[in-house]
């Protein structure tokens, strides 16, 4: 790679006085500035990242950087063949990102997690259509403590998650306690056209004041630089109607953590209100079929014709169907 020529060259070179000051200042010059520059991404590190293991291994990352950076750019300065040795280099480098792509991609994903913080241990968040609660955050993934799942509510399945960082630089990231520490939750009851309306709102907006927990209502959470604001955080109450019923709403804020214990006491607080009130009737979705003179089965479990005194009343097709919305009054 390198022959006698070029070992000429560099002694030729050396032998210049003015070339060699100049090959001198600016080596002094490249290493100064990789040591300001590894200084500054070092105290950039201390100051952002706090997870001690992983400010470890960042600083190690900047030093091998520095290193082969500093020895390159000397090479460059001292000598003249050394392009060819650079250019080499350059494409294993290239073939190892392209080989390692997700390695990589975690590895800026880490980097991003250190720097902005999106999330951290204890957080619950979702993502990708999986959400649980922040457990542990690595530099190639981080932890989570599955909810949902096959479970209702926004409970604990028991499975722990295993999410590559690199997610968090494709897929949008929901933090529930981010913006403020809590959130809205809304608790819809379907009501007959004939029920009393006026007077379920009442009783449902009474029960929201009752079970809303005592929240901060100047509480921003940890993003304090977001620009968040509503108008209006006390619980409300909402109707609207549709070819079903009547469907009346309510909204109010609860701790993320609390939701399903929250929704738990409203219902049940609610049913056994609307349970002595005759005028307010819950409206539910039921089908019925009935065959009239059709097949029927007989004491033994045996298939056979109906009989005169089975028979009923017939529809189009000998069949007899009724739909609609029941009711619970």
């Amino acid at each position: 790679m390198f022959s006698t020529d070029a070992l000429l060259d560099f002694a030729e070179q050396l032998a210049a006085p003015q070339d060699l000051l100049l090959r001198a200042l600016a080596s002094v010059l490249l290493i100064l500035a990789l040591v300001l520059l590894r200084w500054i991404a070092v105290r950039v590190t201390d100051r952002r990242v706090q997870d001690q293991a992983l400010r470890y291994r960042l600083a190690k990352i900047s030093t091998y950087v520095a290193l082969v950076v500093g020895v390159l750019g000397l090479g460059r300065v001292w000598i003249t063949g050394i392009d060819t040795l650079i250019t080499i280099l350059g494409l294993v480098a290239a073939g190892l990102v392209v080989a390692n792509t997700d390695v990589i991609r975690n590895l800026a994903g880490g980097l991003y997690i250190a720097v902005r913080h999106p999330l951290r241990v204890g957080d619950r968040v979702e993502i990708d259509g999986r959400a649980g609660d922040v457990v542990g955050v690595g530099s190639l993934g981080f932890n989570l403590l599955e909810i949902q799942g096959w479970v209702d509510a926004d409970q604990s399945t028991g499975r722990v998650l295993h999410v590559p960082n690199g997610l968090l630089l494709t897929h949008p990231l929901a933090n529930f306690g981010a913006g403020f520490s809590w959130i809205w939750h809304e608790v819809v009851g379907p009501l007959t056209f004939d029920s009393d309306v006026a007077r379920a709102r009442r009783i449902l907006a009474d029960t929201l004041e009752r079970h809303a927990p005592s929240l901060e209502a100047d509480d921003p959470g940890r993003e304090r630089d977001l620009l968040i604001s509503y108008t209006r955080l006390a619980p409300a109450t909402y109707v609207s109607a549709d070819e079903r019923g009547v469907r009346l709403a309510g909204r109010l804020r609860v701790d993320s953590r609390e939701r399903r214990r929250v929704d738990s006491a409203i219902w049940a607080d609610l049913l056994e209100r609307l349970a002595s009130e005759p005028a307010i009737t819950l409206t539910y979705a039921a089908v019925r079929t009935e065959l009239a003179g059709g097949v029927h089965l007989d004491g033994n479990g045996t298939a056979g014709a109906a009989t005169p005194g089975q028979e009923g009343a017939r529809g189009p097709g000998g069949q007899r169907s009724e739909g609609g919305g029941g009711g619970v009054g």
